[in-house]
């Protein structure tokens, strides 16, 4: 992939029955890839994918491929708790017709890097050469996958790993890697708060949450970025940071909803804004 790729780390409508709203999932995909971006990151943390059955991911990525169009990258985020269920999910996701999947770190149990090791290996063997991403959030799951365990991954055929660190120090070690090795190892950046410095680091792209409400942002952001334009791309930056600081005011996945409920009303779709349980419901 060339650099400064925008995936959307989408987010999951449910109907009041609690099921998924493929038709406001198709309308968001829809307005998104006219937008611009380029594709999407699936049941991911901002798409309460730990929530999601194994059915209803294999529904978002049917719903997502199909809305999306020609040229559209979508990866299926598949990572569970045990090995045995995210080869099952992984397996599934890549019949399905994701374009590569990501699995985040094993969570709940502390494992060691050995272990970890393992895992993505196993992994790696059921791909069957289709890309297979980390996903690197330790602060939800517990587990960490260090710049050494990613090389080690890496030469195993790993194809690239979306970092949510929030470490800058981390990113950087994640990019180096990228640089020592001459087969393709793609590095995203996570965190919307980081995405001008990651740019400029040269990372592969970003996987963004904030751009479900705001993708013209983060197209205006690498732009500017890829251009040299460091000014505009500042001004970018600093508007997507006053974004983050008033979603983080209550719970951040349901203001994303909010906000993506207002940008579509304008096209006459109702969005639903309820969250998953235990989250919550935060329908007006």
């Amino acid at each position: 992939m060339s650099r400064g790729i925008l995936l959307v780390a989408l987010l999951t409508p449910f109907t009041p029955r609690g099921d998924i709203d493929t038709e406001a999932l198709q309308a968001h995909v829809v307005d998104l890839r006219t937008a611009g971006v380029d594709g999407f990151f699936l049941c991911g943390t901002t798409g309460e994918g730990p929530l999601l059955d194994d059915d209803e991911v294999l529904l978002i990525t049917r719903t997502v491929l199909g809305a999306g169009g020609a040229g559209s990258v979508v990866i299926t985020q598949v990572g569970r708790a045990s090995t045995k269920a995210t080869l099952r999910l992984l397996d599934k996701a890549l019949d399905a017709g994701a374009h590569g999947a990501t699995a985040v770190t094993p969570y709940y149990y502390e494992l060691d890097g050995p272990s970890l090791e393992a895992h993505y290996r196993e992994l790696l063997n059921a791909s069957s050469g289709r890309p297979l991403y980390a996903y690197v959030i330790p602060r939800r799951t517990g587990n960490d996958i260090d710049p050494d365990l990613a090389r080690r991954l890496a030469h195993a055929g790993l194809a690239g790993i979306k970092d949510s660190t929030r470490s800058v120090e981390r990113h950087c070690g994640y990019l180096r890697i990228a640089s020592e090795l001459n087969t393709p190892f793609e590095v995203y950046m996570g965190t919307d708060g980081l995405a001008l410095e990651a740019l400029q680091r040269g990372s592969t792209g970003i996987v963004s949450a904030i751009a479900n409400i705001n993708p013209e942002l983060f197209l205006n952001l690498r732009n500017a970025a890829l251009n040299g334009h460091s000014q505009d791309a500042t001004s970018c930056q600093d508007e997507i940071n006053q974004l983050r600081t008033w979603l983080q005011q209550g719970d951040t996945i349901a203001n994303l909803k909010l906000g993506v409920r207002r940008r579509l009303e304008k096209g006459r779709v109702q969005y639903p804004s309820s969250l998953r349980l235990p989250l919550g419901v935060a329908e007006p």
